[in-house]
Formats: C-alpha cells, sequence, structure tokens
C-alpha cells in the first residue's frame, strides 16, 4: 500500500485542507481524497505528530521529524505511519512551493526512479527520462525496467503520454504511455517545478505499484565530466529471505573509471564491497548511461539528473534500485558531523520477513539527532514495529568517521555516509535482521 498528497497547515496546530491518493494491492484505487479535517503539533525537538480524515472516512497519523528551518518553517522532514491502520509505511514531507503550479511550469526533461512490485507482488523497478512540452504533452523519453530479473533497456515512452496539473494543491496527473512493465498512469505532487514525488495510480492487481521521485534534469549536454565526484550511492534490492541493501561511496574520475567502497547488508549478513568498475560515457540528452561493478555487485543502468547525481536500476533477480548523490566537503572526520537534525527510514526493498528469536521485526522510524562534531550522538525516535507502536525512544553513543565519510556507531545498528555538511544517508546494521533498510537524513 502506497499514499501521496498535499496538507494545508495553518501554522498553528490545524490542518484545513488537502487531497490524498491511496493505491493499495488489495483494493481499487482511492483518488483525490479530500482531507476534510486534521490536527497536528510539533515539539521543541521538532518531533510532531499529524492526524487528518479524508472524505472516504478513514483517518490517519504520522509521525514526524522536521528540518531545514527557513525563517521558523520547516522544508523537509521523515513521516513514518503511527497509528492503529496495520499499515507499515514511511516516507518524506517536503514544503511545496504553490507559486509553480502551473501546466507552463513542467517544461523540458525529466529523470524518473520509481520501485515497488509487479502485479504478481515480484519487485519492480524502472528509471528513466521524458521531456514535457510546457502545454501537458510528454513529447516522448527512454527508460529501462527491471521486472522480477527480466529486464528492458533503453525502451521508449510514447509522444502520446501526457500531464495536467491542479493548481491549487500542485496534485498531477501523468501518462507515460509504452513503459510496460511499470505502470501507466501516476498521480505526482509537485514540491517545485523541479521536483514531484509519484504514485502509480493504475489497479494494482493488474499494473503493479510503484512510487518514486520525478525531477527536473540540468546540466546537460552531459558528457564524462557529468560523472566526475566522489557519490554517496544507496541502492536496495529483495534476496531469499529478505531485503538486501547497500550504501557507500563510489568515486568516478571523469573518464570512465570508478572505485567501489560500498557497505551491504543482506538479510542481516554484513560485508563490504570493494573495487573498481567502468561507466558508460552519458548520452548528451537524456543523461543514460552504464556502470560496471566489482564481484558482487549487478552492473547499473542510470539517468542523471545533475552532473554526479542519477537515478540508477540493475538488472538482476533482485532487481537492484536506487539513487546516488554528489559528496562535497571531503576529507572527513568527527567534527564534520557537527548537526542537530532528522532522520527517516525509506520502505523495504520487499516485503518484511519473520525474524529470528531476539529480533525485533521490522521497524520504521522516524526521529530527532545530535552529532556533537566530537563524537558523541544522541537520538529521540518514534517506531512502528509491525503494528506496535513506541514513541519517545531515546539513544545515546559514540560515533566515527573515516576521511571517505563512512560514519560508524558505537551501537553497530547503523551505517551512516556524509553526503555533506548538513546531509547525510544511512543504512540499518544489525546482524541476523532480515529488514534491512536505508534511511536519509538532515539538518
Amino acid at each position: 500500500m502506497a499514499a501521496a498528497g498535499s496538507l494545508v497547515a495553518d501554522g498553528a496546530g490545524g490542518i484545513t485542507g488537502g487531497v490524498e491518493d491511496l493505491n493499495d494491492t488489495g483494493a481499487a484505487p482511492q483518488t483525490s481524497l479530500a482531507v476534510n479535517s486534521g490536527a497536528y503539533s510539533v515539539g521543541a525537538d521538532n518531533r510532531g505528530t499529524i492526524t487528518f480524515t479524508n472524505s472516504a472516512g478513514s483517518t490517519y497519523t504520522m509521525a514526524i521529524a522536521l528540518g531545514d528551518l527557513v525563517g521558523g518553517t520547516a522544508e523537509k522532514g521523515s513521516a513514518v505511519d503511527f497509528d492503529s491502520s496495520g499499515y507499515l509505511m514511511s516516507g518524506v514531507i517536503e514544503l511545496q512551493n504553490n507559486a509553480s503550479f502551473l501546466k507552463q511550469n513542467i517544461t523540458g526533461s525529466y529523470a524518473f526512479g520509481f520501485a515497488g512490485s509487479d502485479m504478481a507482488g515480484s519487485r519492480l523497478a524502472v528509471a528513466g527520462q521524458f521531456t514535457a512540452d510546457g502545454s501537458g504533452g510528454i513529447t516522448g523519453g527512454e527508460f529501462d525496467a527491471d521486472d522480477s530479473g527480466t529486464p528492458t533497456a533503453g525502451g521508449a515512452i510514447a509522444s502520446t503520454s501526457t500531464y495536467s496539473i491542479d493548481t491549487t494543491t500542485g496534485r498531477c496527473t501523468v501518462t507515460l504511455n509504452a513503459a510496460s512493465p511499470a505502470p501507466t498512469v501516476y498521480v505526482a505532487y509537485m514540491i517545485s517545478d523541479s521536483k514531484l514525488l509519484a504514485l502509480s495510480m493504475d489497479t494494482a492487481s493488474t499494473s503493479g505499484l510503484v512510487t518514486g521521485e520525478i525531477d527536473a534534469q540540468a546540466g546537460g549536454p552531459y558528457s564524462n565530466s557529468s560523472l566526475s565526484s566522489a557519490v554517496v550511492m544507496s541502492v536496495d534490492s529483495a534476496v531469499t529471505g529478505g531485503s538486501q541493501v547497500a550504501l557507500g561511496v563510489v568515486t568516478l574520475d571523469g573518464t570512465g573509471n570508478a572505485s567501489f567502497s560500498m557497505d551491504e547488508d543482506s538479510a542481516g549478513t554484513l560485508t563490504t564491497l570493494t573495487g573498481s568498475g567502468t561507466y558508460t560515457t552519458p548520452d548528451t540528452s537524456t543523461g543514460r548511461f552504464t556502470l560496471t561493478a566489482p564481484q558482487g555487485m549487478p552492473s547499473l543502468v542510470g539517468y542523471l539528473v545533475s552532473a554526479n547525481r542519477a537515478f540508477v536500476i540493475g538488472s538482476d533477480g533482485g532487481v537492484t534500485a536506487g539513487s546516488f548523490q554528489a559528496q562535497s566537503a571531503g576529507k572527513f572526520s568527527n567534527s564534520s558531523l557537527n548537526i542537530t537534525g532528522f532522520f527517516g527510514d525509506r520502505e523495504f526493498a520487499t516485503a518484511p520477513v519473520p525474524p529470528p528469536y531476539g529480533v525485533l521485526p521490522a521497524t520504521l522510524s522516524t526521529g530527532a539527532v545530535t552529532f556533537d562534531g566530537t563524537g558523541n550522538t544522541s537520538s529521540v525516535s518514534d517506531e512502528n514495529v509491525q503494528g506496535t507502536l513506541r514513541s519517545a525512544q531515546t539513544s545515546s553513543t559514540s560515533y566515527s568517521v573515516s576521511p571517505n565519510g563512512r560514519v560508524t556507531l558505537g551501537s553497530g545498528s547503523s551505517i551512516f555516509y556524509i553526503v555533506s555538511p548538513t546531509e547525510f544517508a544511512s543504512m540499518s546494521s544489525t546482524t541476523g535482521d532480515p529488514n534491512p533498510k536505508l534511511g536519509f537524513g538532515g539538518q
């Protein structure tokens, strides 16, 4: 099950409107549900909750943690389902720029990355690029997909594809024709004219269900110099017995060579992946490239969003998919991580499986975290432990930063990589846990 929507907050604890879309593999999609009422609260540590009721009569509560405060207003944060609905969902919350809610603002080339499941419940991912004409038409594009190990390479998105925009809510409908095996119809909520959060709205039982992001491309025409930095790459996939996640640094030299230093958690088995690879020159207009990896990782296809930032997808049975973004401000030390901010979890790569005795069931969290710049960290989190809700869980431990930005915690529960002085990526690293997940956070 997946959801996307737009809420209007009044700055005083009230939700005064909004719209929501839901798609559930066990039911018909629910589209354009009005948010009739709601309330929210935020504490001094920027943790809080949002509760709202939609026009179908369903009430939901999310635990949230906010960050990126500008003039006292939070521009982004993390969210996790925090009610008795039985759903185990997590994601992002971001401030919309409603001045961008115009059809003509969606123009030019956009890259996208989606992941979820096909109609049979097997893992499905797609990445690609399309061109919008500013008047509701999509004039074509290219995509790669992986449906449970059956790849589609360099497929064409039909020029009959379309989009429309609600100028009040930023809710878009997007059709991507001929992008099979991916679904055709999507709802995409505008954060701005350069970023949209997307959810497929075809009937999941016949077309699958995927979610992801659509970003305006910049920096073209692309060349080898568009891949010439250390990047933090995070990918996940399905494996026998659970999920697999990998996170680390890939150094791209601008001439087609890459070096890898990655951590991997394969259903509770922790390993490191190091070695060299190569990449092809990105296509000048679409930004499509291929990246070969050391043994233990599949080769990937990527679509550039901008220089050193891309959505990536494999063609393996586990359906590896994710993204990377440029790393800045290295070399790193403990003092490089000196922030008070938020963190959250991304969704699981595949449906959680029962853990072995002594390991917590599948858990999604959101919360506040402080790294003091001298090797100490503390956090307060709200957790959904497969329906058991745990509020204000506190933790304190030490941390150590390597020169490449790899951060280990004394508790051993997670590994972080610094993306920039105000942003990091994470992965859970509990030995024996079959349900590892990727995470994100920032100031």
